[in-house]
């Protein structure tokens, strides 16, 4: 174990708050060479991978990612999870293997300029899994075996510290009304206040309203952490606008 990796791991578990884990995680990613970094949280019973928060990718690739489904094309989180190690972008996309739609999520990746990098997949209790897409913004990069074992740590180390800082919220209902639920939907897909007004029909000040009422009642203070709260509960419907 290096020095670098023990005090990556110690800050990590320093963490109070989600939005300070967040603040931490990102923090030692950089640290580690990675200029664009994402997490998903997938959700037990649903195939989908529903995309919590994002650093340094396009905002146009994020909202295509979120928006149109795309996240269905993306052929890492799954191969993430059937591998015992990261897997690095560059390797995996020359797999003689891939369907049309993985091959052509991978040409969409390029054109986005993301460089190469590492997919990393954690486990959690009941289903409670994630997964880290980790860029480093160039090609280039060869991460060492060790390299990337520290790494898988680090990811699983972060989505343990999320899973125990939100569990007391998990054990205890917490009731939304079905326009509160389906403004976090949107929250939990990255859509501004603004852009859900237009979404749902009424009006920015009614969706600030509505945000507000939400973080008071998850016990938040952030969007990043009512959308972890809301998909990790089964607090925000599959579908809640119908319109998806």
């Amino acid at each position: 174990m290096t020095k670098e990796f023990a005090e990556r791991i110690d800050a990590v578990l320093s963490a109070k708050t989600v939005s300070q884990l967040r603040r931490i995680s990102f923090r030692v990613f950089r640290a580690m060479g990675f200029r664009r970094m994402a997490y998903v949280h997938s959700v037990a019973g649903h195939p989908e991978h529903f995309f919590i928060d994002q650093v340094g990718f396009s905002q146009g690739f994020a909202t295509r990612y979120t928006a149109s489904r795309r996240q269905l094309d993306d052929p890492f989180p799954t191969i993430a999870r059937r591998s015992a190690v990261p897997v690095l972008w560059s390797r995996f996309g020359r797999h003689p293997d891939l369907a049309k739609r993985h091959k052509q999520y991978l040409a969409d990746l390029r054109d986005a300029e993301t460089g190469d990098g590492v997919s990393v997949s954690v486990s959690g209790p009941s289903g409670k899994d994630g997964y880290f897409a980790l860029g480093y913004g160039c090609y280039g990069p060869a991460p060492s075996d060790r390299e990337l074992a520290e790494l898988q740590l680090i990811c699983q180390a972060i989505h343990n510290c999320l899973c125990d800082l939100t569990k007391h919220s998990e054990e205890k209902p917490i009731a939304l009304s079905n326009r509160e639920a389906q403004v976090l939907h949107w929250i939990s897909r990255g859509k501004a206040n603004s852009v859900i007004a237009e979404i749902l029909g009424i009006s920015r000040h009614t969706v600030d309203t509505l945000s507000k009422r939400i973080f008071a009642k998850l016990g938040v203070n952030d969007r990043v952490s009512a959308a972890v709260l809301g998909l990790k509960t089964g607090m925000v419907p599959h579908n809640a606008s119908g319109t998806e």
